[in-house]
């Protein structure tokens, strides 16, 4: 377990118009008080792959005679072990088709190199036998043409800016001197110009744009549709796992608010009534935080709130929709994010998502954040490894891995030192929002788990207003249940299992007296 100071990959591209940003500029400046930068990596709880954005017809109707561009991402399934990267890459999208995509001496590759398990981009043309002809790869794991810079103070940026003929797109947090910069497609690469402005005596730190999303493995599985019959996810056995039952008709988590930064909510599923408050969507830029009714993480934000939900009724849920139908979204926009929930008084933040990248201006959101007494609890990923993810692998967030029935880790569970916690993972049944509407699925995933631990730490909050965020976190620590002997391979890897019991203590009876005449 790591010592404390006070702690699936998935996603389509988040576009921000030059409009939006300029509205966005106008909301930023509203919550400068925290005084720290913010910025996904967001990686859902549940498995899933990559995105695609195509132009043109399915490339299995296209013919040698009828070649039509198309531009393809997703994530890098094999690629070749030479180190010019020739030859034949599979790339596998957010809809689990596989591409194959032909890397020739003619396609341009930008630094760095896509690797295995890695998002990638590509542009090129269809082949006959369905294949794609590249003409371009680079990585997907950070947007194009954009880095992220804080300044010392002694230089303005748009003088920064023209020393380095880049352009300013955004004040990310300007009280903080943290800007988000812009270069040109033909020039030099995002992390030339980061190493360029490293050396600068004027900066502070700088760092790609990074993406993050639901937490991703292999093999991509998605949640089954359960109909709409309640009774399952009422009634399912991993509350009982987590010893809710004997305290859940005494604490409610009232007068706690925890926001939910994810694909979304769906804003009229029955079973989410009266539970929600006004939210806000960062992909599209307006107040509507609903699901996008499309894209491989379809539901992920709903399927988690119905646990939150459940285990603290009487919280307030904050829907944020900061990841696409996809489930990818952009680190700085996750960190303005958490500033957002901040300011508009989240006591828990639940991040179902993570980035394997450690990202300057995240972490700084989430200082900021729990400085302020908020609890941060983030997924610790899919990999089945020990990979650090963040925001799960700070110190000052809660990290959450996922256990089986049996309270086995989960087979696709991350295990390292800095993950703190454990939680039921596996076969989750909760809300759902899909074709079918609204509804109830089973789904598996550290996304899953975290919503448990989320929904305890509301509980925990609301008995314990006045607790630091650390000392929130050692109660359930502190308080979890031994998963040691049923882990012997993961000895302080997985933490223990959470438990509201434990954590809360034994309710008190009230008794009214009886009155004898």
């Amino acid at each position: 377990m790591r010592h404390r100071l006070f702690s699936h990959r998935l996603f389509s591209q988040i576009r921000f118009s030059q409009g939006t940003f300029r509205r966005m500029r106008v909301v930023f400046p509203l919550f400068s008080a925290l005084g720290l930068a913010l910025c996904l990596f967001l990686g859902l709880g549940g498995h899933a792959v990559a995105t695609t954005d195509t132009a043109g017809a399915n490339s299995a109707a296209v013919t040698e005679s009828d070649p039509e561009e198309i531009k393809v991402k997703g994530w890098v399934v094999s690629a070749p072990q030479g180190s010019d990267h020739l030859g034949e890459w599979r790339l596998r999208d957010s809809k689990a088709k596989e591409w194959r995509v032909l890397v020739t001496a003619n396609t341009k590759i930008r630094p760095p190199v896509p690797l295995v398990g890695q998002w990638a981009e590509v542009e090129g043309t269809t082949s006959g036998d369905g294949s794609i002809v590249a003409a371009k790869v680079r990585s997907d794991e950070f947007r194009a043409n954009q880095v992220i810079v804080r300044l010392d103070g002694s230089i303005s940026i748009t003088e920064l800016a023209d020393n380095y003929d880049l352009d300013v797109v955004e004040r990310v947090l300007e009280s903080a001197n943290i800007f988000l910069l812009a270069g040109s497609d033909t020039g030099a690469s995002e992390q030339a110009i980061v190493n360029r402005l490293k050396r600068d005596e004027h900066v502070v730190w700088a760092e790609l744009n990074y993406v993050a999303g639901v937490p991703v493995a292999d093999p991509y599985q998605i949640w089954k549709w359960g109909g709409v019959d309640p009774d399952g996810f009422v009634n399912q056995s991993a509350y009982t796992q987590i010893e809710l039952p004997p305290v859940q008709h005494f604490y409610r988590g009232h007068d706690v608010i925890v926001a939910i930064l994810d694909t979304g909510v769906s804003l009229d599923h029955p079973q989410l009534a009266g539970h929600l408050v006004p939210g806000i969507d960062l992909v599209d830029d307006d107040g509507d935080p609903s699901e996008a009714l499309s894209g491989a993480a379809l539901g992920h934000g709903t399927h988690v709130a119905g646990v939150i939900a459940h285990i603290a009724p009487n919280s307030a849920i904050l829907p944020m929709r900061v990841l696409d139908g996809d489930g990818r979204g952009e680190l700085f926009v996750l960190a303005y994010a958490i500033e957002w929930a901040v300011q508009q008084g989240a006591d828990v933040i639940n991040l179902s998502l993570g980035t394997p990248y450690d990202s300057e201006v995240l972490r700084a959101a989430v200082d900021s954040a729990v400085d302020r007494g908020v609890v941060v609890v983030a997924a610790a990923g899919n990999e089945n490894g020990g990979i650090a993810q963040y925001p799960a692998a700070y110190a000052n967030v809660l990290a959450v891995t996922a256990v089986d029935a049996e309270n086995r880790k989960a087979d696709f569970a991350n295990y390292s030192e800095w993950v703190d916690i454990a939680a039921p993972g596996v076969g989750i049944t909760s809300t759902i929002v899909g074709p079918e509407g609204n509804g109830f699925a089973s789904w598996s995933g550290t996304s899953m788990a975290t919503s448990f631990v989320s929904g305890v730490a509301a509980l925990n909050r609301s008995l314990y207003p006045h607790l630091t965020a650390e000392e929130i976190y050692d109660r359930m620590i502190h308080n979890s249940l031994d998963l040691n002997a049923l882990n012997p391979d993961y000895q302080r890897q997985i933490g223990g299992l959470v438990s509201a019991l434990r954590t809360l203590g034994e309710p008190i009876p009230f008794y009214l007296p009886m009155l004898v005449r």
